[in-house]
């Protein structure tokens, strides 16, 4: 019954959020650009065109290329890329809330406990936002927990190996940060074997999840070392390493942490209390156990996202796989205080006050969070989806577009598509890298204009404010513009230049 209860109430909060876009914009919508980029690529993917952004033209441009062959199955079958990342982010969401409910039972947290974690997990307004994003977020949430609670089951062999190596697998195939969680349980494994090894064999289920896991990410690495030459895909080097090796980093590092904490009050404001507390009771009574995962995650990741991702946009979008266990250790936390409470009433007595005093500590966030998503898709639509809508009816068939958002100008747009930010484009991390050893180092709009000079685009669609040097060239004439006032990054015009004349030519 709390299963059903707790799938139930994250499916009907989905719907709420969309019950609001439809009404409001008559169009499903995202409230992001990236979602298209995978549409992109599993439309073409579904029709013969390769793993391509540019049909073609092969590309490591998805982070989650396990959400790019679930869209491109669901497209072989008729069925809308727009419609199929809603119903499936809304189907992970659910599964991540529910998961929540198991993780925390198996951890050892009494019922109310785990059933409070779950639906905190269902009614979480960023949880829904992610649900409803079109990207990735809430399956990956959704397999780590997955990973989770089959890691803390007691069966061993080397079938339990598959088993937890084939989650891993698909869990790092929608995430790649997944891959700490997976290195994590590859650890525990390892340690869990050893007591077992004369009696079991040495470690075989270590071994078979460690041969698993790796038999699964190796085709898309080689993939990506194919064609860039490089093991990773280019959204590592664009988002990732690029303002690494820029220095830009540095402020957002000793900022993430207190940022992290504040998402975490918005999300909830008694999980944000007892998070901490939380977090030293698991660590204390689990660290060396099955579930002490549930804390060794999330001290990783923001470990992993100080040194390499230090940022917090979109939602912290990349953090929300977290949220579950962040549940999870506040319940941790709300239980070892409630139990060390003399006398059977006072015990229920906090435990409802705990009860009526997470409605309102999360209601706060969830309503900002339905106010977030309607202004972010009405963005979308305005600017990215609108351009991509003028560029078809009015671009030639064969126009080359050159774009620092690529995702909808290109995916309804239909036209070849030149990054200018080199999330799809190899070439231009390559010559942003190669500028690194250049001194005096080129400016990033220098290295930019030597990429469209190789590229040699018809037309450029930018946000002029991203690139004000480029912008202002005599050889780019304004040809439309679409208005809004943005509130996910960017600036509030999207310019589409006419090429004439440049000094390629």
């Amino acid at each position: 019954m709390a299963r059903a209860g707790i799938a139930v109430l994250a499916a009907a909060l989905a719907a709420w959020f969309l019950r609001d876009e439809l009404a409001g914009f008559g169009r499903p919508g995202f409230p992001m650009d990236d979602p298209y980029i995978h549409f992109q690529y599993a439309r073409n993917l579904a029709h013969g065109a390769g793993f391509s952004f540019n049909p073609g033209e092969p590309s490591p441009g998805a982070t989650s290329p396990l959400w790019v062959l679930l869209l491109a199955l669901g497209n072989t079958l008729g069925v809308r890329a727009e419609w199929l990342a809603l119903g499936l982010g809304m189907a992970s969401m659910s599964a991540a809330a529910v998961l929540t409910f198991e993780v925390g039972l198996a951890a050892g947290l009494p019922l109310l406990p785990a059933i409070f974690a779950g639906t905190c997990t269902a009614a979480c307004g960023r949880m829904v936002w992610a649900g409803l994003s079109g990207m990735e977020t809430c399956l990956a949430a959704a397999l780590s927990l997955l990973l989770v609670r089959a890691q803390m089951a007691e069966w061993r062999g080397w079938r339990r190996g598959i088993l937890l190596g084939a989650v891993a697998g698909l869990a790092v195939a929608a995430r790649p940060e997944m891959l700490i969680l997976a290195a994590i349980v590859g650890s525990m494994e390892v340690l869990r074997s050893r007591p077992a090894a004369n009696r079991h064999g040495a470690g075989t289920d270590a071994l078979a999840y460690a041969a698993t896991l790796i038999a699964l990410l190796i085709p898309y690495a080689l993939f990506c070392l194919a064609t860039t030459g490089r093991p990773l895909p280019n959204t590592f080097y664009a988002k990732s390493l690029l303002p690494a090796l820029d220095g830009i980093l540095g402020q957002e590092r000793s900022r993430y942490l207190p940022r992290m904490l504040a998402w975490a009050w918005q999300d909830n404001a008694i999980m944000a209390v007892l998070l901490v507390p939380g977090l030293v009771a698991w660590m204390w009574r689990h660290a060396r156990e099955r579930a002490g995962v549930v804390a060794w995650w999330p001290v990783a990741f923001w470990i992993y996202s100080m040194a390499l991702y230090p940022r917090h946009f979109s939602m912290s979008r990349y953090s929300i796989p977290l949220i579950p266990f962040q549940f999870l250790l506040a319940m941790g936390a709300a239980e070892w205080i409630v139990t060390r409470l003399r006398g059977a009433s006072a015990r229920a007595v906090a435990g409802a006050s705990l009860a009526l005093a997470l409605l309102p500590g999360g209601l706060r966030g969830f309503v900002l969070a339905h106010d977030i998503y309607l202004a972010d898709v009405d963005t979308i639509l305005s600017l990215q989806v609108e351009t991509g809508d003028w560029v078809r009816a009015h671009l030639p068939s064969g126009a080359r577009v050159a774009t620092n958002d690529v995702g909808a100008i290109t995916y309804l747009g239909g036209r070849y598509c030149i990054d200018t930010e080199g999330l799809i484009s190899s070439r231009l991390v390559e010559l942003h890298l190669r500028s690194r050893r250049v001194q005096p180092a080129p400016g990033r709009e220098e290295v930019i204009l030597e990429f469209l000079a190789e590229a040699r685009p018809d037309y450029c669609i930018f946000f002029p404010e991203w690139y004000p040097a480029i912008s202002s060239r005599p050889w780019l004439r304004e040809v439309h513009r679409s208005e809004h006032h943005n509130t996910t990054g960017g600036g509030d015009h999207l310019v589409v230049y006419q090429v004439v004349d440049p000094p390629w030519k």
